[in-house]
């Protein structure tokens, strides 16, 4: 019967939203990868040397090359491996997941979760934009699907589209919040733009509201940075245009 199909919704729903995940930070810039080969270097030392360092040890000479306690130091590479993947973490991975969690807590990502869940549920598609203000920082929204345009795609992961976008209906406030350098003549113009509600057919729209439409699109472009060098030795950058031609007489 149709009246139980919203229970079994939302058992599927609850059923999805409780399996939590945890968020893990890998570094992949050349600083922090030196840093992880030189500490997986110095526990494998001290793996392979342990009876010279014990000796060592007895004698008052310390050769241990890690900071590992001796009771966690692994006994083979197999447990070196595993030591590396759930132990290890650099400060700067452990303060990424900090600001990640922060910034979803702060967002209230749960909530939104669910509601992308239940969409995905009823209509197959789910999504979300993460968006970023002077006011607010970084702002993970809900995007309601009804609202959602995309070019054509044979992907179920949405990965081959070329551009995506939302039509949403904002406050005079809030556009000025997202885009502070509009002035009053300008946000007063937008609110005059004939038909900005003719295709809106819902009679309880409110009149305050803008229909603002946000995109990225697929396209290619250089960019070009000019560094100039300064009489005193220093260098300045500059981004210019792709057709930014350098004449010869500029110091660069």
């Amino acid at each position: 019967p149709v009246p139980i199909i919203p229970k079994f919704l939302d058992i599927v729903v609850n059923g999805i939203a409780s399996k939590n995940y945890d968020i893990k930070a890998f570094s992949q810039d050349p600083f922090s990868l030196q840093q992880r080969t030189s500490y997986t270097t110095n526990v494998l030392k001290d793996m392979l040397g342990q009876n010279i360092i014990q000796s060592a040890k007895k004698a008052g000479v310390n050769l241990r090359q890690s900071n590992l306690p001796e009771d966690q130091l692994p006994q083979s590479k197999d447990e070196l491996e595993l030591h590396m993947q759930l132990t290890y973490k650099q400060s700067i991975e452990i303060a990424e997941e900090e600001v990640i969690d922060n910034v979803l807590a702060n967002n209230k990502y749960d909530l939104t979760k669910k509601r992308i869940i239940e969409d995905i549920t009823t209509i197959g598609i789910g999504c979300s934009k993460t968006n970023f203000n002077k006011a607010n920082g970084v702002i993970v929204e809900y995007v309601d699907p009804a609202n959602l345009i995309y070019s054509y795609t044979n992907d179920p992961n949405f990965e081959d589209v070329y551009y995506v976008g939302e039509i949403k209906s904002m406050t005079l406030a809030e556009i000025k919040k997202q885009w502070p350098y509009l002035t009053d003549e300008e946000l007063e113009k937008m609110v005059k733009y004939p038909g900005r509600d003719g295709y809106i057919a819902n009679p309880n729209y409110d009149n305050d509201l803008v229909q603002i439409l946000f995109f990225e699109y697929k396209t290619f472009i250089d960019q070009v940075f000019k560094i100039k060098r300064t009489e005193s030795g220093l260098e300045k950058t500059l981004q210019k245009p792709d057709t930014f031609n350098p004449p010869q007489s500029d110091n660069f």
